[in-house]
């Protein structure tokens, strides 16, 4: 490992509650012992829990305000100012002006960041520009996308993928609970498709399974969609709703089942801090999620929009509470043993010294 310090500066659209920002911030903290690292955020939207992450860490946060133009133009004198040597981007936005502006200010490493294994063509046509003609490379945090993007003509010796890392608590032991706590976290976007969770929670409840109660935690444009569909299926009863709570670790340790109906994903952090919390996980299989979950090993996969099959495992699930414990367990070893800050800190220190 390199005993030069080096200035780097890491790009994030916001602070919102999502993974790549937190990731970001992890990323922040976990350098910071070996390198000058400071923070550029391009818009004062900072959620509460990384505020509280910021401040015990002590991260250097630059907040930009302005139009587009403007910020670029300040990213530019930050850059020169401080002798960037290595420019990291997590997001799109990031990379854009992790290409352009850091070329223009002499950072000799412009790293961009894709978090999607899927994206849509227009980005992708500017994300592969980016890649192959201004970013000295793209850090995938999933291997689907990495191994995708390499056929549609990225330059594959410019790739290099480095998961999520996950901070984890003791293993969890539950107590025996009269109603069986289901979990999903994210935001209410289409990607989620909470629609198909929604739908075969229902089904459960239809079969006179009614010690259950499922708890949706997240925000977004869909809230009153997804509110209503749960008042049209007549669950309201078994299902609450939560905006963003700030003890939402909290609802993982109470939790019994996790479940992501995702249409795609790279590596998801929610099924991540799920895994962390000893919980047995039902997903799609998109992205990273077969790489986390083995289909009866650690929970289940299933292919998208398959209503009848997530409501076959919550089944399962619900009515054993062995396997339940079981795959819970599987899933926090394989946790702690393949995606821990450790393991994430030594990817990147590696691509540093070798940058």
């Amino acid at each position: 490992m390199s005993q030069i310090k080096k200035n780097i500066c890491i790009l994030s659209k916001d602070l919102v509650a999502g993974g790549a920002e937190k990731q970001a911030l992890i990323l922040a903290n976990t350098l910071s012992p070996y390198h000058n690292v400071s923070v550029i955020v391009f818009k004062d939207i900072i959620h509460d829990r990384n505020k509280k992450f910021i401040e015990e860490n002590h991260i250097p946060i630059r907040v930009l305000h302005g139009n587009f133009i403007v910020k670029s133009f300040l990213v530019y004198k930050i850059l020169r100012m401080k002798n960037i040597d290595i420019l990291i981007s997590y997001l799109f936005k990031g990379n854009f002006v992790c290409g352009f502006v850091g070329l223009l200010a002499g950072v000799q490493v412009r790293i961009g960041g894709i978090r999607n294994a899927i994206l849509n063509p227009k980005k992708e046509r500017i994300e592969r520009i980016l890649h192959n003609r201004f970013n000295s490379l793209t850090i995938f945090n999933n291997y689907s996308g990495a191994e995708l993007y390499a056929k549609r003509k990225f330059k594959p010796d410019k790739i290099r993928v480095v998961p999520n890392c996950i901070s984890f608590p003791d293993q969890i032991e539950r107590k025996d609970s009269s109603n069986v706590k289901v979990l999903t976290v994210g935001r209410f976007v289409p990607q989620k498709d909470y629609y198909t969770a929604i739908k075969a929670y229902s089904q459960i409840i239809e079969q006179g399974i009614i010690n259950v109660h499922y708890t949706i935690i997240g925000w977004g444009v869909l809230e009153e969609e997804i509110r209503r569909w749960i008042k049209e299926m007549n669950i309201e009863k078994y299902v609450s709703v939560k905006i963003n709570p700030l003890n939402v670790l909290d609802y993982y340790k109470q939790a019994d089942i996790y479940i992501s109906t995702s249409l795609f994903e790279g590596i998801s952090n929610t099924i991540m801090e799920a895994m962390s919390y000893s919980l047995p996980c039902i997903v799609t299989d998109v992205g990273d999620n077969s790489r986390l979950i083995k289909n009866n090993f650690n929970g289940f996969v299933h292919q998208v929009k398959d209503i009848d099959g997530f409501a076959k495992s919550l089944t399962k699930l619900i009515l054993n509470k062995n396997v339940r414990e079981d795959f819970g367990s599987k899933s926090y070893l394989k946790i702690k043993n393949e995606y821990s800050i450790n393991r994430f800190t030594e990817n990147y220190l590696k691509i540093i010294d070798n940058a």
